[in-house]
């Protein structure tokens, strides 16, 4: 089974410890790097090119991660937006090129679920209160839509 490589940037001290605990009931899961800095993220995607990023909106915005993805030939790391997400940031987010939506209060089973359909390549969202916007909107890029 494939090892899918997993960095996840948040602000939060409580979700760095939580998510990895979470993630590790998948034995394919690994979380190879955590951080709360944008610039960090930055660093550790360019290094370690994981194949999926979970960070909160901010992070993604302030890191330029879509800069890392477009200049690195063969680099297809999917980007989860994990946590609050307003609608300035869906729009952002979605300009960006971002591969789901996932609220902080997800369970356990649901943040594996989730990473596991993005990395196959579909888009998710985990989010009720933006559900029909972001369907709306990822079903027009052309890709497979799981919400």
């Amino acid at each position: 089974m494939e090892t899918i490589r997993i960095i996840i940037a948040d602000e939060n001290q409580d979700v760095l410890i939580g998510a990895p605990i979470s993630l590790s009931k998948d034995e394919s899961l690994k979380v190879v790097a955590t951080t709360t800095d944008e610039g960090e993220l930055y660093t550790l995607c360019n290094e370690l090119k994981p194949d999926v990023v979970i960070a909160t909106p901010e992070l993604i915005i302030q890191s330029n991660i879509e800069s890392i993805r477009n200049r690195i030939d063969g680099y297809d790391t999917k980007i989860i937006a994990f946590g609050n997400i307003s609608s300035k940031d869906t729009k952002k987010l979605l300009e960006i090129g971002i591969d789901g939506f996932m609220p902080y209060d997800a369970s356990d089973d649901e943040l594996v679920k989730i990473v596991r359909i993005i990395h196959e390549g579909f888009y998710s969202v985990v989010a009720s209160h933006i559900q029909g916007r972001i369907n709306d909107m990822a079903c027009g890029r052309g890709q497979p839509a799981y919400v």
